[in-house]
């Protein structure tokens, strides 16, 4: 009975945890003019308000590890698919991103 409840109070910090670092990056995304955020199976899609400049995608390609996506024609959008190098971490990748974009 011990290890239950020890088991259920960690995975109601680690919600409480990745709660928190949602609402951080709905943050930064809000500040990176970034209209939708969605996070799937390892992998990030950012739907922008603002059109990419030269700049992001520069930076975006020098500091992601791992391969990045780029629409910019219409909605302008960064998308990394789900990827071994990602290690199913979206929260991680999302917020990489973000700081390319901020």
């Amino acid at each position: 009975m011990q290890v239950f409840e020890q088991d259920r109070l960690q995975a109601i910090r680690k919600d409480a945890q990745d709660r928190a670092v949602l609402d951080l990056l709905r943050l930064v995304a809000s500040r990176a003019r970034v209209e939708t955020l969605t996070l799937r199976a390892g992998g990030v899609r950012l739907d922008m308000v603002r059109p990419l400049t030269r700049q992001d995608v520069r930076r975006l390609m020098r500091r992601m590890p791992v391969s990045v996506q780029f629409q910019t024609h219409g909605q302008c959008r960064v998308e990394v698919e789900p990827e071994e190098e990602t290690g199913g971490q979206p929260l991680v990748v999302a917020a990489q991103v973000l700081e390319c974009l901020s």
